[in-house]
């Protein structure tokens, strides 16, 4: 049995046991022999026997679950991580413009990954805008200056919180 070994970042992973879900899913593959999942890193290494297992066979299980495997040297576009022309990605250089990075290399786990703390941060920021319209009411009668009456203002917290709850 020749063993290779398939390490790649895994998205999608909210806790440790998202981890050690994967872990199990993984280890019951045909030809297996060894898998790592490290939540922090957002990576797992895989140890298999190819002529029982592939790196598909093992992205299918991680997908799934629902989780997204982001294999190298693929031929989905989404997970291969490619290159693009400078000056399609920048518009057109000047002459003896330099850069310290290479900006024609895209990583999907880290695009994929600052989408998702995109989203997160909308809903944050929807979430403590929200709050405070429902806490001002309560306040405002609490107070005793508020112009609604107590059931219109239960009502008004309701439907505001209700978004807040389910989103």
């Amino acid at each position: 049995m020749s063993v290779q070994t398939l390490a790649f970042p895994i998205v999608g992973m909210h806790c440790a046991s998202c981890a050690t879900n994967i872990k199990r899913v993984i280890k019951k593959l045909p030809g297996v022999a060894d898998v790592q999942v490290n939540y922090a890193t957002e990576r797992a290494k895989v140890a298999y026997d190819p002529q029982h297992c592939s790196p598909q066979n093992i992205a299918q299980q991680v997908k799934k679950l629902g989780y997204q495997a982001i294999l190298a040297g693929t031929d989905a576009p989404e997970t291969q991580p490619h290159r693009h022309d400078a000056e399609t990605v920048h518009g057109a250089h000047e002459e003896g413009a330099s850069h310290s990075h290479d900006h024609g290399v895209h990583d999907h786990a880290r695009m994929l990954r600052q989408e998702e703390l995109k989203k997160l941060k909308i809903k944050v920021a929807f979430g403590a805008i929200a709050s405070v319209a429902v806490i001002l009411p309560d306040l405002l009668m609490w107070l005793g200056v508020s112009p609604l009456s107590e059931n219109a203002g239960n009502i008004i917290m309701l439907i505001i919180a209700t978004p807040i709850l389910l989103w």
